[in-house]
């Protein structure tokens, strides 16, 4: 199985952050995926582009969660990586 790395924007105090990946911990271990954290407090570009969406996971070029999704839109999302 590849190792695949998720982008995960969010910042120090994002609960809601928090809570997306206690939501996505089972999809993580079940595919193999990883998470990088990228604080976006700590780039201005990033600030802009993610400020009103975090948390957002993405992969690759696509960022493919958002906000706060439903256990339905994190289990269609995380079906891309079924081998």
């Amino acid at each position: 199985m590849t190792t695949r790395t998720l982008i995960l924007y969010s910042h120090a105090t994002c609960t809601l952050c928090d809570k997306l990946k206690k939501r996505i911990a089972p999809f993580l271990e079940k595919y193999g995926v990883m998470i990088e954290t990228v604080d976006i407090k700590q780039d201005r570009t990033l600030l802009k582009t993610y400020r009103y969406r975090i948390p957002v996971l993405r992969y690759l070029d696509e960022d493919f969660l958002e906000g706060n999704p439903s256990d339905d839109q994190i289990a269609i999302a995380f079906n891309r990586f079924d081998d």
